[in-house]
């Protein structure tokens, strides 16, 4: 949920800020207003990211928990459930938003720096991967169809930047600029 990511969001950003700075300068770099805000937004969602499916009640139990194994169940079942029985809020939650959770970081990828959706989608495989292996420590799911679905939405995330920068290249060269 957004507004519960925000105070962690929130909190990462002067210590971003500091950092990058530190290392521009140290680096000589230039500073790109519209990169440093870009990377600056993806530093941020991806903390307001982890707070939300990492540091969320750390416990080394399984506890309230489990794991899915079986490729497609959820996803099944939260559109029987969501198309048939009427609760939207288990097919908004686990395929909407499994899908769309990681389609920011998929789409910034290729503005920011000279990634494919491929690479993008491998990417976003290692982050889902990571969060997935953290909540089997938690009282939290673990399961194969949030990966599949946050690897597609980080693909889609890409492969609409890719287009959106064909489209409009002059973007490529602002974002980039120094990578």
């Amino acid at each position: 949920c957004l507004q519960d990511m925000a105070p962690f969001a929130l909190a990462a950003l002067p210590l971003y800020g500091l950092g990058r700075w530190l290392y521009i300068r140290r680096r000589k770099r230039s500073f790109q207003r519209l990169r440093e805000i870009g990377l600056a937004l993806l530093a941020v969602y991806g903390v307001g990211l982890a707070s939300q499916t990492v540091i969320t009640g750390f416990q080394a139990s399984m506890d309230g928990g489990g794991i899915n194994l079986i490729p497609g169940k959820v996803i099944a079942d939260g559109i029987r459930l969501g198309l048939g029985a009427g609760n939207w809020h288990y097919l908004t939650l686990n395929v909407l938003g499994n899908l769309l959770i990681l389609l920011p970081i998929g789409f910034a990828l290729p503005l920011l720096w000279r990634v494919t959706p491929g690479r993008a989608a491998l990417i976003c495989l290692g982050i889902s991967l990571a969060i997935e292996l953290c909540q089997l420590f938690q009282p939290r799911w673990t399961d194969v169809d949030a990966l599949i679905l946050n690897v597609f939405g980080g693909w889609l995330g890409a492969y609409t930047s890719q287009l959106l920068l064909r489209r409009f290249p002059k973007c490529a060269a602002i974002f980039r600029a120094g990578d």
